[in-house]
């Protein structure tokens, strides 16, 4: 059997159950196998893998898949696994993140020619930049690998799918006047501008009305605008508008104004998570199997792992020790961007740009936000049942605040 990445975890399968042949009239022990959701996997007398999937009950969908139903009076194309399997091994999972995170994992190890399909369920999209190439310009990914590897220039994300990636390179261009057609940029300085020129909205480094090397000072400030959180990024030119007005610099002031309006696009669901590849890192806060404790995930990249089970309940002297077991575990690793670690980006992803309407089903927080107490109690605070007794939700911060001052 082949073993997964050393550095990448592998959930283990507690559960196992033997499967007698059919015809020593031996009856199946359905009774060992729980009635919560989880993974599982068929394998035959020699260990191979028939079949994994995941299911909302194990013993009811295992059941069906060894029983014929009692209506089934004509053969069925259905693959015959009561006479194939002999063992099924399975692990209960809490939440919809973690059935996918393990299924990958088991799939990576269990069906290694042919997992590699299922990631494109799982795309992952990204943008990349290297301000220092000859004819700087901004383009899109959904291999990440590829970008990276060179180890030029800048990659980020994630973003939502490829027409989000590319609505980020248009806001980017357009809101920082770069060249539009980078055809013609090749011929620089020798080309003939474009419109954009005549517009006023391009410096047009393609006729050598600027030099590429300040034309590459420009490609670096929009990377730096796409490594800012965009919150933090406006709040600085906010400042630096305001400062412009109150010294009567109002050309600087309504140039830092026509910036801000146009990149108020990247203010939307779509860009939220925008930051450096390598600052790819989250806390899942999900449900567990238990009903009052959750279960937390630590993303370095594409590595995850399950970091800890804490009750969702948590006392507020509590989560000072939870953060720092989390902060000193965050600290012990590195961001993980090797071959396999990069599969699970498409998986974390995937959950990212969830709709959020039932956060009992759990949320990922970027990881400098999950340091906060505030901001991690709220998040499992998200996890009570609907029938649980609480205070209202618009009052819940200012209880927090206070419980934990």
């Amino acid at each position: 059997m082949p073993e997964p990445p050393e550095h990448l975890p592998c959930p283990p399968l507690t559960i196992e159950l033997s499967i007698p042949p059919a015809s020593s009239d031996v009856p199946i022990e359905y009774r060992s196998l729980p009635t919560k959701p989880g993974v599982f996997l068929f394998q035959d007398e020699d260990g191979h893998t028939l079949a994994l999937a995941m299911t909302a009950n194990l013993r009811r969908f295992i059941r069906s898949r060894l029983e014929p139903s009692p209506s089934e009076t004509t053969p069925s194309r259905r693959i015959n696994y009561r006479d194939l399997s002999r063992t099924v091994h399975a692990t209960t999972v809490g939440s919809a993140f973690e059935a996918d995170w393990v299924y990958l994992q088991l799939a990576r190890r269990h069906l290694p020619t042919t997992y590699a399909m299922m990631l494109d369920k799982w795309p992952c999209w990204f943008v990349h930049v290297d301000p220092d190439a000859k004819h700087p310009r901004w383009t899109k990914t959904s291999h990440p690998s590829l970008s990276s590897k060179n180890g030029n220039g800048c990659l980020f994300g994630p973003l939502a799918d490829k027409h989000a990636a590319a609505k980020y390179i248009e806001t980017v261009e357009d809101a920082f006047d770069l060249c539009r057609y980078h055809h013609i940029l090749l011929d620089s300085p020798h080309a003939s501008a474009c419109a954009y020129k005549e517009m006023g909205r391009c410096d047009a480094p393609c006729d050598g009305s600027i030099t590429m090397e300040a034309y590459r000072a420009l490609v670096r400030e929009t990377a730096e605008f796409a490594s800012t959180p965009i919150e933090r990024w406006r709040h600085d030119i906010e400042s630096k508008m305001k400062e412009a007005g109150e010294n009567l610099d109002y050309e600087r002031a309504t140039s830092l104004k026509n910036l801000l309006d146009r990149t108020t696009p990247v203010t939307k669901r779509d860009f939220a998570h925008v930051r450096e590849i390598e600052a790819f890192r989250f806390l899942g806060v999900f449900p567990s199997e238990h009903p009052d404790r959750a279960r937390l995930f630590l993303v370095m990249g594409g590595r995850i792992e399950p970091f800890i089970d804490v009750p969702i309940e948590v006392a507020p002297n509590d989560l000072d020790s939870i953060i720092d077991a989390l902060k000193a575990r965050a600290d012990s690793l590195a961001t993980d961007l090797r071959d396999a670690s990069l599969e699970n980006l498409g998986l974390v992803v995937r959950h990212l740009f969830k709709p959020k309407r039932d956060k009992k089903k759990g949320e990922l927080i970027h990881l400098e936000e999950a340091l906060d107490r505030i901001r991690l109690a709220k998040a499992l605070h998200g996890l009570k049942s609907k029938n649980s007794e609480s205070n209202p939700e618009e009052s819940l911060e200012d209880q927090l605040i206070e419980s934990l001052s």
